[in-house]
Formats: C-alpha cells, structure tokens, sequence
C-alpha cells in the first residue's frame, strides 16, 4: 500500500525531517508519500520494490504539480532539503540500488518543483544528479538522458557559476547530438554480430576438415592403381572455396572487434567527461 491509499498517517510511522512541508489536509498526505519513501529507501532487512517507489515518485511530482499544497517558499525549501538528504545517502550506500534505478523520477520531481519555486540553490541537487546520471549511463540505462534533460533546466537556478558549468554541458550536449545514447545499442549489434560469425567459423572449420578427410579417402582409395578420382579437383575446389571463406570471415569478424574497441572508447571517453564535469561541481561546492 502507497501513501496515496492512505488519509492521515499516524505519529509512530512519521520520521524525523524538520516542521511540516505544508499545513492541512494535503500536506499530511504529502508528508506521507516522503516518509514512505525514506523508509523504503532506508530499510536495510528488505528488498525496496523499484516499481513501486518510481509509480511513488510520479505520484508526488502530479501531487506537487497539482498546486493542491499551496506550499509556500519555505515548505518549499524543507521539500528539497529533504528529498536532497534522501538522494544524498545513496552516494554513501552506492551498493543500494534503489537510488540509482528511480533517480530519473527523483529528478522528475525537482523539475516539478523547479518551476514553482526557483528561489533555491540547487547546486547540490545539480551535484546528485550528475552523479546519478553517471551510475545509469556506466549501467546501461537509457533513463540517463531524462536526469540529463532535468540537468539544463536546473542549470538555469544553480549557484554554479556559469564559467563552471555551461562549457561542460555544451560538451555533454555535442555528445548527445553525436549519438552517445545509441553506443550501448550499437555495440550489442556489433557483439551478435561478432557472434554469428564466430558460429559461421566454426561451421566452415567443420567443412573444411570433413572436405580435408574425403580428400584423403580418395587418394587412399585410388593410390594402389596410379590413378586420380574425378572428384579430386572437385573437392580441392571445395576446399579453397571454404579456405576463402574463412579468412573473408576472420576480416570480418576483426572489423568488428576493432567496432567494439572504438565504441568502448567512447563510452569510456564519455563517462571521463561526466566524472569530470561532476569533479568540477564538487571543487566548486568546497
């Protein structure tokens, strides 16, 4: 059962996270949602149900976009402190990953929240995102180009200087425009790829030994009357036909392999550049 199922939630199962975000009705559901995800978050004696926790998080960016709180800047300012300790806690427990899989609705929520209260510094927010931009991408997860997207428009209500900031994510843009997201895709291709040609080596490599011992049983067969079979050039034939195969396959297959190599290349190039962009933030924050 998630905090939309319920009306009130009781002191016992509230946690500590500072005065209320709002006042009334509204704001006690609101509360409900943070403490049920700070718990599920926090539990170490249970496995946190991903899909529950991002249908969560959505939930809370509709409640927040709703305008049903009426929140004011202060509330505000407790909602983001505390949905930044919530996230904050995953860099320390970086084996949880609950964090990482439902990062892209954690940043769901900030966009909601940046466009009703712009008022804040979010360089940490900034900073965790980055972070978990980082984790998804190096997981190949797709969800890393939606934190990405959440990144710009948070970028505009940062404390990070622009000097700091805005050549990195131009950078990070030239790669998304370049095809960064489709790496992954591509070097799955080319490894089925690699695949199939290794099992077509194989295959040939079984032909060319079955042609090599029908060869052999000819001449062993005709040998005692001095006289060559027919078959003979045949099968020789045969068997430089399959000896081209298998060298056109064994190009083809280090065509690929050199594929593979470039695009780890990159994927690692692009991770440096995440790791770093993410250092220049944190040298800043120091």
């Amino acid at each position: 059962m998630t905090p939309a199922d319920k009306q009130t939630v009781s002191p016992s199962e509230r946690r500590a996270g500072g005065r209320p975000l709002a006042r009334g009705h509204e704001c006690k559901i609101l509360e409900a949602y943070f403490d049920f995800l700070e718990r599920s978050l926090f539990d170490p004696d249970r496995v946190a149900d991903i899909g529950q926790l991002r249908n969560l998080l959505m939930e809370i960016g509709l409640f927040l976009q709703s305008n049903r709180t009426q929140i004011l800047s202060a509330g505000y300012n407790r909602l983001l402190n505390r949905l930044t300790r919530i996230y904050a806690r995953g860099l320390k427990h970086p084996e949880n990953q609950a964090y990482t899989a439902t990062a892209d609705k954690y940043a769901d929520v900030l966009g909601v929240v940046r466009k009703q209260h712009g008022d804040y510094d979010y360089s940490e927010a900034f900073g965790l995102l980055l972070y978990y931009m980082n984790q998804l991408f190096h997981n190949r997860k797709s969800s890393w180009i939606e934190i990405y997207e959440q990144l710009l428009s948070l970028s505009d209500v940062s404390q990070i200087p622009r000097s700091v900031i805005t050549p990195e994510l131009e950078e990070i843009q030239c790669w998304v425009e370049e095809g960064v997201a489709n790496l992954f895709q591509l070097r799955e291709d080319q490894l089925q790829q690699i695949a199939e040609l290794r099992d077509q080596q194989r295959e040939v490599g079984r032909h060319i030994n079955a042609t090599h011992r029908e060869m052999r049983a000819l001449r062993e067969a005709f040998a005692q009357d001095n006289v060559v079979s027919i078959n003979c050039p045949l099968k020789r034939h045969e068997l430089d036909l399959l000896l081209l195969e298998r060298q056109d396959l064994a190009e083809d297959l280090e065509v690929k392999q050199r594929v593979v190599e470039l695009l780890d290349e990159n994927i690692h190039e692009f991770e440096e550049k995440l790791l770093e962009t993410r250092r220049k933030c944190l040298i800043h924050a120091l």
